[in-house]
């Protein structure tokens, strides 16, 4: 392998974690020689650092530590990260997730095969102990994302809306000027929504070589927080109009438009609707709660209850189907 690859890990008081995530891509097949591991402390109150300069120090040839004096969350991390980054494609890490040794490898493999924008590996998750890496190599699948029926199959696939486990090719991100939302949170939906329907050729591979931390203590697992939860909303409004922007959102609503509208449909509302579901909330509090996602909803795509992926008989949709027209 001869192309760097920048892999930026943003840390915010990771100290537990972190060793065993930089440990992982040390062990990577294709060695370290054409890795650039990007570190951006987002001003952390832990250990963390100490554990990030430990490592800058005994691999500075391939260490880049980024300090930053004020918390700003995930995206403005991984945006400086992308500033820093001189790779020729790059892949975002969290700091307590691993990765196994073939990723790096296998997934560049694919996007020189294929001339990729992007490439998706598959996942799996773990808790306190880490999985042993898995035996097989898989097969890969490319994606002419100029045919509608292929840009389908894809915009389903980034409702996993999380960055990591793909490679994307620099330049794809820094011409196309895709950016993270800063001092949010999902902000990841806004990042992966804009890749979705800007990549042109797509790649998945067939292997699971990403594994992601169960940590139930951390902040993607806690209890509904409408606070933070109501974020989604600003988030998606913002994506929807910067595809106003560049002029394109009409093409993508002639080609794919149900998709995009369930897309914004899921992330703004029924992701919010699952959460609080599970959150032991009362049924008063849910509809209380349930309205104020609808109605955005309602406001964006005013008849998103006819949308045909919401047409489906599983109990939750119908829910979600049944309260969106009492709006």
């Amino acid at each position: 392998m001869n192309n760097k690859v920048s892999i930026i890990i943003p840390c915010y008081n990771v100290a537990p974690f972190v060793d065993r995530c930089l440990e992982s891509i040390l062990d990577q097949t294709c060695g370290t020689k054409d890795l650039e591991i990007i570190l951006v402390d987002d001003a952390s109150t832990d250990d963390t650092l100490s554990h990030l300069e430990k490592f800058e120090s005994a691999h500075p040839e391939q260490t880049i530590l980024i300090k930053l004096e004020r918390n700003s969350k995930q995206g403005a991390a991984r945006n400086i990260g992308i500033k820093y980054s001189t790779g020729r494609y790059i892949t975002f890490v969290d700091a307590d997730d691993i990765i196994y040794p073939r990723m790096i490898e296998s997934l560049v493999k694919s996007m020189e095969e294929y001339d990729c924008d992007i490439v998706e590996c598959g996942f799996d998750s773990f808790t306190d102990k880490r999985n042993d890496a898995p035996d097989s190599a898989g097969g890969s699948r490319f994606y002419d994302l100029s045919d509608p029926d292929n840009r389908r199959e894809i915009i389903f696939k980034f409702f996993r809306t999380a960055v990591w486990g793909r490679l994307y090719r620099a330049d794809f991100i820094k011409n196309n000027d895709i950016v993270f939302p800063e001092n949010s949170f999902y902000e990841d939906n806004y990042f992966s929504g804009l890749c979705m329907i800007l990549a042109q050729k797509y790649c998945v591979v067939d292997e699971i070589l990403y594994s992601y931390y169960l940590n139930e203590k951390g902040t993607m697992h806690s209890a509904y927080d409408p606070e933070k939860t109501k974020q989604e909303i600003p988030v998606m409004d913002m994506y929807l109009k910067e595809l106003e922007k560049r002029g394109i959102y009409d093409d993508v609503m002639k080609n794919n438009g149900e998709e995009l509208e369930y897309f914004a449909v899921w992330k703004s509302y029924l992701d919010p609707l699952r959460m609080m579901l599970n959150s032991g909330s009362t049924s008063e509090e849910i509809f209380a709660e349930a309205n104020y996602y609808a109605k955005y909803v309602r406001s964006v795509f005013p008849d998103a209850a006819k949308n045909k992926y919401l047409m489906s008989e599983d109990r939750f949709i119908s829910f979600a189907r049944d309260l969106l027209l009492m709006v």
